[in-house]
């Protein structure tokens, strides 16, 4: 998940997280191989490490995180459709959380249940997309760069808004416990 977000966060630079990847997924393949298996290997970068990803060649499924922006996520995912090797195919992380900054909602309810029908509609629309895999969060709250954020995770949308888990298994997402 994130590799190159998890390198710069922990100060290794790119060009050795794309080699420790690298290293990692040819031990999978190996491994694999001498024990008759065909394992898929799916990662899921950040959003603004995605195009300069080095490796992407290496994995079977690709996708990437991007929140807040429904046209970003399209225009990037219509642009990593584009560059997907033959036989590579696509995953999507749709948004099921509301995050609040200093207690200021970024989103509302009715954005996001909306742009899980945005992803699930594209997926619908696209043979590359193989999976949707909703990044539900639970709450949580930190602080980033001065600003104190909260995420509303999904369980919890859902229940004073059961339309919000309603749009979940509309798109064919597991109930939440």
């Amino acid at each position: 998940d994130e590799p190159y977000l998890q390198g710069e966060h922990s100060g290794i630079s790119d060009s050795e997280v794309a080699n420790r990847m690298t290293n990692a997924v040819n031990a999978l393949r190996n491994y694999d191989s001498a024990h008759g298996l065909d394992t898929d290997v799916w990662v899921i970068f950040a959003y603004r490490k995605v195009q300069g990803a080095t490796f992407r060649g290496l994995f079977d499924v690709i996708g990437f995180d991007k929140y807040h922006d429904w046209n970003d996520v399209q225009d990037r995912s219509d642009w990593l459709i584009s560059v997907l090797a033959p036989g590579q195919k696509m995953l999507m992380v749709p948004q099921a959380f509301v995050e609040l900054k200093d207690n200021v909602p970024w989103d509302s309810v009715s954005e996001v249940k909306q742009w899980l029908y945005n992803y699930y509609d594209y997926a619908c629309n696209h043979d590359k997309v193989v999976a949707l895999i909703p990044f539900v969060w639970e709450n949580v709250s930190y602080d980033f760069a001065g600003d104190t954020t909260y995420l509303r995770g999904a369980k919890y949308i859902s229940q004073d808004h059961p339309d919000f888990l309603e749009a979940l298994l509309d798109i064919g997402i597991p109930a939440l416990g």
